[in-house]
């Protein structure tokens, strides 16, 4: 089983709009939909209660249809065009021109022998913000989840980051938003678990030869373990868990300035921990302990508490704890990969409207025209189905007595 998060490809360019047929219609309250497709060559296993990211950037035909928050965007099930799947906004900019959004959608099922697809419906004015923060992320799976468009744990659990020092700031980043860190900035989570496995998109922007911590489990005298992308003037990556001495893992990386990394690493039964770094994965590199230190102490982000001469110059776009007995080491490195936004991924179809127009079907009538052998009074059953479910006047004329005349009206909801 394949557990973790998907992270899909950009979307660029224009889709044509087509209309659609009412009666397939999730909602005759949205007036425009537009499917997503996922390549299931890019999925190994099938994956189960999914977080997939969409990157949807410089789209013009969103702009015209949809709210200038994004509030009426709706995940749908392709499959019942019923199901509706939670899903949280990360950024969303309407600038009258083009739409750009960074958003996470749960679905259910990702296959991986056939292509997913998914709904999105918008076109919506009156409704409220569809969409559901903590339902996007299965709080069995997720310890907690940051995308730093602001400090809170996306999760039920509640995590918010607390600003230990320095000055709460976010910009764009590469996905969606991230936090700055002027190496001066952190901040903590407190008594945080020891055992996770953890994807992170961050980037460190000066080329200044001090270590440079991404995250620290210190209680400001002894700490339990740190990631540092920065080692030794820039020339290695490390993850050192302290344990009756020291225990790490150490590879030969020269981190570039200004540019995005997608890390990947996994702590399991208490014992072993193995790291992967993009563009680059680092495979094999494993580090044994005895077992994982807990000082019930706090988690600092972008820094740690005793020394501020290690704080992160650069940005954090994305944290996310995982439970490791859910989610493996080649599951969390398959996430990690899916964090580089792999071309073909994803497919975003053309967008479709619904189709307003009021049509009429007759039914068979009974007796059918011209039939005999009938009894006086004959029963006619007439059906009338409206393909848009609107409201409508309906009146029924006869000339059983020589002349047409109006037999009953009826309003049909």
């Amino acid at each position: 089983m394949f557990v973790g998060t998907l992270v899909t490809g950009m979307f660029l360019s224009t889709a044509p709009t087509v209309t659609a047929d009412g009666e397939n219609w999730w909602n005759a309250s949205w007036g425009s939909r537009t499917l997503i497709t996922i390549d299931n060559s890019f999925v190994g296993d099938t994956l189960y209660d999914f977080p997939i990211f969409l990157r949807i950037w410089e789209n013009d035909t969103l702009s015209s249809s949809i709210q200038d928050d994004g509030d009426d965007i709706v995940f749908i099930d392709f499959t019942d065009n019923s199901t509706q799947f939670a899903h949280e906004i990360e950024y969303f900019n309407d600038d009258a021109t083009y739409v750009n959004t960074s958003l996470w959608v749960n679905v259910s099922e990702v296959s991986s022998s056939a292509p997913t697809k998914i709904w999105m419906y918008y076109d919506n004015a009156g409704c409220s913000a569809q969409q559901n923060r903590t339902g996007t992320w299965n709080a069995s799976k997720y310890y907690s989840v940051y995308h730093f468009y602001d400090h809170n744990d996306s999760t039920k659990h509640y995590r918010n980051l607390t600003l230990a020092n320095g000055t709460e700031a976010y910009e764009l980043g590469d996905m969606g938003m991230s936090a700055v860190f002027d190496g001066l900035t952190y901040y903590n989570v407190t008594n945080y678990c020891n055992y996770f496995s953890l994807n992170c998109v961050y980037n460190s922007s000066t080329d200044s030869t001090d270590s440079q911590y991404i995250m620290m489990k210190t209680n400001g005298i002894a700490y339990d373990w740190y990631i540092n992308p920065t080692y030794n003037t820039r020339t290695e990556f490390r993850f050192n868990c302290k344990n009756s001495g020291e225990n790490w893992i150490d590879t030969s990386y020269v981190h570039p300035t200004d540019t995005y990394e997608y890390l990947t690493l996994v702590t399991r039964d208490g014992s072993t921990a193995q790291l992967w770094q993009s563009p680059d994965t680092i495979t094999g590199d494993t580090v044994q302990f005895t077992v994982m230190p807990n000082h019930n102490a706090n988690l600092g982000i972008g820094g740690r508490d005793y020394s501020t001469s290690s704080f992160l110059i650069g940005n954090i776009e994305e944290i996310q704890f995982m439970n490791t007995t859910v989610i493996t080491s080649s599951e969390s490195q398959t996430t990690r990969d899916f964090f580089n936004q792999s071309t073909g991924l994803i497919t975003l179809g053309a967008q479709e409207t619904r189709d307003t127009s009021t049509t009429v079907e007759n039914s068979v009538p009974v007796p059918s025209n011209g039939a005999t052998g009938q009894e006086r009074n004959p029963t006619l059953n007439i059906t009338i189905n409206c393909n848009n479910k609107n409201w409508m006047n309906q009146t029924f004329w006869t000339n059983a007595s020589g002349s047409w005349h109006r037999y009953i009206s009826i309003t049909i909801p």
